[in-house]
């Protein structure tokens, strides 16, 4: 139930977000000053990547307690839980079931770019710090006087390249990236459990 649960808090983190974003008051739109509903967004993204990293880390935990029960010798950490991870989980498959796609997708998925990204974000938040929106805006003033400008929001967390834009897709995106990846780790559990 633990990645059940984690996953809908991700979507309804995600949907949340997005009516925060819609419902965003004209200070916060125009100058993100809006201290109220930068908690509120800061709130669904602290929840998202919490939640979004402890899907895996649930569905190793679990998967861990499956190996475990079939060939014991090869998962020693029963009784020992949070020696328990995703790393030690995709170890002890790949020792006793090498053969098996379920040990191949655990032991790659630490490795995977999505995942990656995910972990270092929600390190960051859940350890040192929040995001906040940020804004910059460029402008031109071509010869004859006129001027354009490009406002680009983005929401900042100090130690991720390629600052996430402020907008709809910033948790959709990264919850479409998880998503694709259960889905992969899940169809190969239930491979290897039949």
């Amino acid at each position: 139930m633990a990645v059940a649960y984690r996953y809908r808090s991700c979507a309804e983190a995600n949907d949340e977000f997005k009516l925060l974003l819609s419902g965003a008051s004209e200070l916060a739109r125009e100058w993100n000053s809006d201290e109220e509903h930068n908690f509120k967004l800061s709130a669904c993204v602290y929840s998202f990547y919490t939640n979004c990293l402890s899907v895996f880390e649930s569905l190793a935990y679990s998967l861990y307690f499956l190996g475990g029960s079939i060939q014991p010798a090869d998962f020693p950490h029963i009784g020992k839980p949070t020696k328990i991870t995703l790393e030690q989980t995709g170890e002890a498959f790949s020792k006793g079931f090498p053969s098996t796609a379920l040990a191949s997708r655990l032991r790659a998925l630490p490795d995977v770019a999505e995942y990656k990204r995910i972990a270092l974000i929600r390190n960051i938040l859940a350890h040192r710090l929040t995001g906040r929106p940020s804004s910059t805006i460029d402008g031109t003033i071509e010869a004859d006087g006129t001027s354009t400008y490009v406002r680009e929001d983005k929401w900042f967390v100090l130690g991720v390249q390629d600052q996430p834009s402020l907008d709809h897709h910033l948790l959709q995106q990264p919850l479409d990236a998880i998503t694709k990846l259960l889905e992969g780790v899940l169809d190969a559990a239930i491979e290897f459990a039949r």
